[in-house]
């Protein structure tokens, strides 16, 4: 089983979103990622999908996205509306958002299990969504 974390950041000052993620397999971290991006209008919803659409393609690469996938991540709004739980409305976040939704229909085919973790629990991808900061 592959057990995957996600977390999104802020830069505000330098217009920059940043995104974290793990990949573990069978218990063993294979793969942190992280990556950041500059935008007009920071937006942590924004930052929470960025990363999650990170962690996705990341795991279409490495040739995983047809295993049994279980992904984590302290944004309850980003896990309610992949699970659809949420209906996505409107906000600077929804370009990503559906960016995110429709790379997700097209390569996953409903093999994923979307969990919120209260954010202490989301440490490591926390951690990796600064990475790329400037100090």
């Amino acid at each position: 089983m592959i057990e995957c974390n996600f977390d999104g950041s802020l830069c505000p000052h330098l217009n920059l979103i940043g995104g974290g993620w793990t990949i573990e397999e069978n218990g063993t971290q294979i793969k942190t990622g992280c990556d950041t991006m500059e935008v007009e209008g920071i937006s942590a919803n924004r930052a929470e999908y960025f990363a999650l659409y990170k962690l996705l393609n990341d795991l279409v690469k490495m040739k995983l996205n047809k295993k049994k996938i279980h992904i984590y991540g302290d944004s309850r709004l980003v896990i309610n509306q992949m699970t659809g739980r949420n209906q996505m409305s409107s906000g600077i976040y929804m370009e990503m958002a559906l960016k995110t939704r429709d790379f997700y229909k097209k390569h996953y085919n409903g093999n994923i299990r979307f969990q919120w973790i209260p954010r202490g629990q989301n440490a490591e991808a926390d951690r990796a969504s600064r990475l790329n900061f400037p100090i």
